[in-house]
């Protein structure tokens, strides 16, 4: 007997089975990247919203001190009155932008320097303004104003 042969070609190609392995890997690590990447974008926009918001309060520190330099070239400076009219009326309630007065860390000091004999006391206002960011941290600026 003569054996019978077929002419089939040779398999070529993916099956099915193997097709759908693919896919199911290529989806599950889709998901993933798609994830990570959510978290990533989510967390960047964090620093530039803490940058933005220490502009507005070195902004208004640069106002409080334009407006004690312009005092002092009129020759009408009184830390007294500066620091309520300035300081306590504009930012005590907070400003628009969020920036208020640090009572804790504002007031007047008496600064005591010694140099031999002589004994020399002067009063300073220092100021702090402050910025409670969306982050949950507390920005801080302060300054130093003499007469």
């Amino acid at each position: 007997m003569i054996p019978q042969t077929t002419n089939r070609p040779a398999q070529e190609g993916f099956t099915l089975v193997e097709i759908i392995v693919s896919l199911v890997l290529i989806s599950i690590m889709a998901a993933l990247l798609a994830q990570a990447m959510g978290r990533s974008l989510e967390q960047s926009a964090t620093p530039v919203r803490l940058v933005q918001e220490q502009y507005e309060l070195i902004n208004a520190m640069e106002d409080l001190i334009e407006r004690y330099r312009y005092q002092i070239d009129e020759g009408a400076l009184n830390l007294t009155a500066f620091n309520s009219t300035y300081v306590n009326d504009a930012f005590l309630n907070c400003s628009a932008t969020g920036v208020c007065v640090d009572t804790a860390r504002t007031g007047f000091q008496t600064l005591t320097s010694q140099a031999g004999t002589y004994t020399t006391q002067s009063t300073i206002l220092l100021v702090t303004l402050k910025q409670a960011s969306s982050g949950g941290m507390t920005q801080r600026v302060q300054a130093v104003f003499t007469e």
